[in-house]
């Protein structure tokens, strides 16, 4: 049986080798590239199975974990590993060749990851398209920079004009005399 691809209208963010996406669209003909899958709305979740898993922690995706570890992690606690880096992770301890520098590290980038599909989902709740979200979450280093949550106000249409221009040299955002700050 040959394989279907999907591919989607838009970007999809930093989908990496075993991750798992979720997507709701329909199927279109293209004149150029014929049967593609036009997604509307995805959500990547995390693999269930142990291969997945392996693939998943092993794709570069988080810092401090390549393919070697990744196969160690998931040997030692299986379907368990994912809950193990998130709800117990100083026991990744056990795992010769990990030290706890090793382990801040995971915890950071897995945190990280987090951060993310949270921004993307929270964009795409809010009638945000995936395209857009994706240019949004690659064009503004303040997305990149929050901390624990990143709320945009605005109109649909500031927001479409601020992620197609990618030409500002200049930032006249006047945001320090809104704030009442002093230089």
């Amino acid at each position: 049986m040959m394989e279907k691809k999907c591919w989607t209208k838009g970007w999809i963010l930093d989908a990496n080798v075993g991750s798992v996406l979720l997507a709701e669209g329909e199927w279109k003909v293209d004149s150029k590239y014929g049967r593609q899958f036009v997604a509307e709305k995805w959500e990547e979740t995390l693999p269930a199975t142990v291969y997945g898993m392996e693939k998943y922690l092993g794709s570069g995706l988080i810092k401090g974990v390549g393919p070697k570890f990744a196969k160690k992690i998931v040997q030692k606690y299986g379907v368990d590993t994912f809950v193990v880096i998130e709800d117990n992770i100083e026991l990744l301890i056990e795992i010769d060749g990990i030290g706890k520098k090793r382990i801040e590290m995971i915890a950071e980038s897995w945190a990280r990851q987090k951060e993310i599909k949270n921004i993307m989902l929270f964009l795409q709740e809010h009638q945000v398209s995936a395209s857009y979200a994706a240019k949004i979450f690659k064009q503004y280093t303040g997305i990149t920079r929050a901390k624990k949550i990143l709320v945009i106000v605005g109109t649909r249409k500031a927001l479409t004009y601020a992620v197609k221009n990618v030409t500002v040299t200049k930032r006249n955002t006047l945001l320090k005399e809104r704030l009442g700050t002093e230089s």
